[in-house]
């Protein structure tokens, strides 16, 4: 019996058996982040996010939108790619909408 963890030397993506993340859920899983820990980390309601990611739409303001993308460490194309349009980015007049 071992007393130690196990530690996989692979990527969690390998692991998922993926190239590249595509859901919200997928994004967060890479990774490794809880709900509860990313819902902290974003200030946002855990209910609210586990919703949103089932229906695979962002519903985050402008802060938790970025506060998102920078704990997922991703673009906001790739979270319009899997969420549809954030609006509230556009809005605030911080990114100007694709042409």
């Amino acid at each position: 019996m071992l007393d130690a963890p196990v530690v996989l030397w692979c990527r969690t993506i390998e692991l998922m058996g993926m190239e590249e993340p595509h859901t919200p859920a997928e994004h967060r899983l890479v990774r490794q982040f809880t709900v509860p820990r990313l819902t902290r980390t974003i200030h946002m309601d855990a209910a609210v996010y586990r919703k949103a990611a089932a229906e695979n739409r962002w519903p985050g303001n402008f802060r938790q939108t970025l506060a998102l993308l920078h704990a997922l460490n991703i673009s906001l194309r790739r979270l319009e790619a899997a969420t549809g349009p954030c609006d509230t980015m556009y809005t605030t007049g911080f990114f100007p909408a694709d042409q």
